[in-house]
């Protein structure tokens, strides 16, 4: 059985590998090979191709998202995020699936100091 989030066929040719900075940075931390963008929780601002600003879904200001997992088959990066709801402002954690291809840019929040090379 085929493990990739969508078990589609269109990801298999030459074309279509996920093999952009971006994609191969996000495998390496959703596999806790890269210790490089934070100390606990990988927490991100996301932005897509063409954009200016990063991502913000559903208010004023850029949406922090949290990295799940990464699928290499179907170049699917799963990231959760808390949004704001209702006239009380309760949070409630959704989750949003893009392909890393799309995403041009990560700016990692957190703590941990990047090294210089």
């Amino acid at each position: 059985m085929d493990n990739t989030l969508f078990n589609e066929n269109t990801h298999t040719d030459k074309k279509n590998k996920c093999d952009t900075c971006i994609c191969e940075l996000l495998e390496k931390l959703a596999n806790d090979t890269l210790g490089l963008c934070t100390d606990n929780e990988m927490k991100f601002l996301v932005i897509l191709k063409g954009a200016s600003e990063p991502l913000s879904i559903s208010s004023m200001r850029s949406t922090e998202f949290k990295l799940e997992r990464f699928d290499r088959k179907s170049c699917c990066v799963v990231f959760s995020f808390m949004e704001h709801c209702g006239k009380h402002q309760h949070e409630q954690k959704r989750t949003i699936i893009l392909d890393c291809r799309c995403i041009c840019a990560i700016v990692c929040l957190g703590d941990k100091k990047i090294k210089p090379y």
